[in-house]
Formats: structure tokens, C-alpha cells, sequence
């Protein structure tokens, strides 16, 4: 495996061990891959929800060949309610998210669209709106510390 390959499978994995401890953006500014990812993952949005297969992304290791499917559920199903045996199993998904789903409402679900028209106007068409490159990567100076070492001028882009 050459050092360039070697890199996008530890980004991916980063992504997958530490995606929801917080540090995700910071790991791509680090790489200098926070707009490329932006951008990708956008316009993966965007194929989604026209049911058009995703693309893998240039900066990491591909996707599983499931995701890349054209045949994601344009319905997701979830119980609504407890169960006939008394099981609490209200917000569990009856379908999967990577399978087509059922024809019709089964029984104790509720359905929610999950693809489609209103994934372009509300959450790709939202998706990071405020980054700025050049900017969005680093937060502004205190005036403070710019204050106490007036070495640290100019502030940082943007700001």
C-alpha cells in the first residue's frame, strides 16, 4: 500500500472511531481537507436524493459497496407505539436504510419521507452555508492576547 492510499484508509477510520467525539472538523483542518470533504458530502446530498448513486470521496477510503446503491428507501418506517406484547420499542426503524422499503405501511409504523425533493431544499441546500475557506478553518485571535503580544497581528484571516 503506497503512503497516499495508507492515508485515506486512517482518515476514514478516524472518521469512524471518532465521528461523534467532536473533533472531526479539526482532524480536517489539521489536513487541510475540510473544504473537499464539504463539498462531497454535499453533493452526495444532492445524488441521494435524486436516487443516483454516490460518488466515493477523493480524500478518503471509499464507501461500502451498500452505500453506493441506487436503490435507498425513499420511505423510512419506525415504531410509533408499544408493541402488542407490551415491548417499548417506540422510535426503532422497522426498514433499513439501505434497502428499498416496504410498498406499504406496516402495521404499528409510522412513515417519514426519507429521500427526495426536500433533502435538495432543506439539507443540502443548508449544508454548511457559513464556511468560508480561509476562513472557517480558524477562529478569531482574542483581542486580549493581541492586546498583551502585538506580535500575534495581524488577526487571522476573515476576522
Amino acid at each position: 500500500m503506497s503512503k497516499a492510499d495508507f492515508f485515506k484508509y486512517l482518515v476514514r477510520e478516524r472518521a469512524l472511531e471518532l465521528g461523534g467525539e467532536g473533533i472531526r472538523k479539526y482532524d480536517l483542518i489539521r489536513w487541510n481537507l475540510l473544504a473537499t470533504a464539504l463539498s462531497e458530502s454535499k453533493a452526495n446530498m444532492v445524488r441521494m436524493s435524486t436516487s443516483t448513486a454516490m460518488v466515493n470521496p477523493t480524500y478518503m477510503a471509499g464507501y461500502p459497496s451498500y452505500c453506493l446503491s441506487t436503490s435507498l428507501p425513499l420511505s423510512m418506517y419506525y415504531y410509533s407505539a408499544t408493541t402488542s406484547d407490551n415491548n417499548n420499542i417506540g422510535g426503532l426503524w422497522y426498514n433499513s436504510l439501505y434497502k428499498t422499503a416496504p410498498t406499504a405501511t406496516p402495521s404499528g409504523t409510522t412513515k417519514v419521507t426519507w429521500l427526495g425533493s426536500a433533502v435538495n431544499t432543506t439539507c443540502a441546500a443548508r449544508y454548511a452555508t457559513g464556511y468560508v475557506t480561509g476562513k472557517g478553518e480558524l477562529l478569531p485571535l482574542p483581542q486580549p492576547a493581541i492586546d498583551a503580544n502585538p506580535n500575534l497581528r495581524p488577526q487571522n484571516p476573515g476576522y
